[in-house]
């Protein structure tokens, strides 16, 4: 997810959930940008020690309508990573004015020679997809699935919406079904699953189904995949919710403050497994996190230590996130916290006791 699903945002949801896999936001390609693909974008492909130390695998996504560009830095990748996703799915009127993202989907036969050219030149099974159902209607729908038959892809990613949905109506999982039967590449499934239930409804209407991918959903419930593999709703409760947004906010402030020591106590250990649902655990791990943050940076973590960006992104998570039985006025309340310190305070006072998903 472009613009939220950073490192630390990725490390996060790792320790809540156990994903064994994540896919990076896009990295957009120009004609003059990258010059050189930037690491912070994705330590756990190009640094083997952070590589190494998490429990979880990366694929880097590109987005570009050239294939040359995508030639030219999947290149650059994938000495570090057996396998790279063009972005056919971004409904940003920004990027299909380029062209690129879902815009790519207008023209099938355009389409299926651009993934041609990059399958041919990087090697087969190498290329997955990640698209929409179609532009502005999925009448094309059907066609591009044949294209994408005989292209040697190593998977397709398919949101069951078109451009034109963008993310609202309902996900159409008949469309994902369709393209299990009508092409031999893994499937992955991907929209409206955010509970165990929806997941088990969806899933359903797939008879091949290779795996599924959840944005949003992960997002308003961290612990999502924990709840998929107990197949059972978790007990969530004030206190883990509270230590696991603390450890979040920690993360993200020594993200953006230095680059260099993050990468330390990543390698120091501890973030190959995640940490569920044991509050004790997750107090223990802030505390660590803590101490190494207070030693390296020699500062204290007070009211003044958070700043505005970590707030920023701590009501982004508590926008997708809030209980429901989290009163919609005091959750609002909330999302006017002028520091995190603030934030926390108003958490303890919150009007829920477990999270209905």
């Amino acid at each position: 997810m472009y613009g939220v699903s950073d490192f630390p945002t990725r490390i996060w949801i790792f320790l809540c959930s156990n994903s064994f896999h994540m896919t990076t936001p896009f990295l957009r390609l120009t004609e003059t940008f990258p010059d050189q693909i930037p690491k912070e974008w994705a330590p756990e492909i190009f640094i083997s020690e952070v590589k190494e130390a998490l429990g979880f695998k990366t694929v880097p996504q590109l987005m570009t309508n050239s294939s040359e560009l995508f030639i030219k830095n999947a290149e650059k990748i994938l000495p570090f990573c057996k396998q790279i996703e063009i972005n056919c799915g971004c409904p940003s009127p920004k990027v299909i004015g380029k062209g690129a993202g879902s815009g790519l989907l207008v023209k099938p036969e355009s389409f299926g020679r651009l993934l041609d050219k990059i399958t041919t030149q990087i090697g087969p099974n190498i290329l997955s997809v990640k698209m929409r159902t179609g532009f502005d209607n999925d009448n094309h729908y059907s066609h591009l699935i044949s294209i994408l038959g005989e292209v040697a892809l190593n998977r397709i990613v398919i949101h069951g919406r078109t451009r034109a949905q963008k993310y609202t109506g309902e996900a159409c999982w008949e469309k994902i079904n369709f393209a299990s039967q009508q092409t031999s590449h893994n499937i992955i499934g991907s929209g409206d699953i955010d509970s165990f239930s929806s997941y088990v409804k969806k899933t359903q209407q797939v008879e091949r189904l290779y795996g599924v991918i959840i944005g949003r959903g992960i997002l308003k419930n961290p612990w999502l995949l924990h709840e998929i593999r107990q197949k059972k709703q978790a007990p969530l409760n004030r206190k883990l919710i509270t230590h696991s947004l603390y450890v979040y906010c920690l993360l993200v402030e020594l993200y953006s403050r230095s680059w260099s020591n993050f990468i330390d106590l990543i390698c120091l250990g501890g973030f190959k497994k995640s940490l569920d649902l044991n509050t004790e655990e997750w107090l223990f791990f802030s505390e660590r996190v803590e101490e190494f943050i207070m030693n390296r940076l020699q500062v204290k973590i007070d009211d003044e230590f958070f700043s505005r960006l970590t707030l920023g992104k701590l009501k982004m998570i508590w926008t997708y996130f809030h209980p429901k039985k989290t009163d919609e006025i005091f959750a609002k309340k909330m999302l006017r916290s002028k520091t995190v310190n603030e934030f926390f305070l108003a958490l303890e006072k919150c009007p829920f006791i477990h999270r209905d998903v």
